[in-house]
């Protein structure tokens, strides 16, 4: 019974200290120079394309 105390003792502390650091981390974030986002290269698409010399290789799995 006491090791289950402890345990849930731990479970709030941390619920507590987790709190509290978000609190924190959040009013930090306000209090900073404010600054305009810089506009991100759209890099499209992420994967590579199918190449003429890529257009042999099948996926694998499938019965043609």
């Amino acid at each position: 019974m006491l090791a289950l105390a402890e345990i849930l003792a731990l479970i709030v502390l941390n619920a507590l200290i987790h709190t509290a650091f978000t609190r924190w981390k959040r009013t930090r974030r306000g209090t900073r120079a404010r600054r305009p986002a810089q506009a991100r290269a759209m890099h499209y698409p992420l994967h590579p394309s199918p190449a003429p010399e890529h257009l042999h290789i099948r996926p694998a799995g499938i019965e043609w």
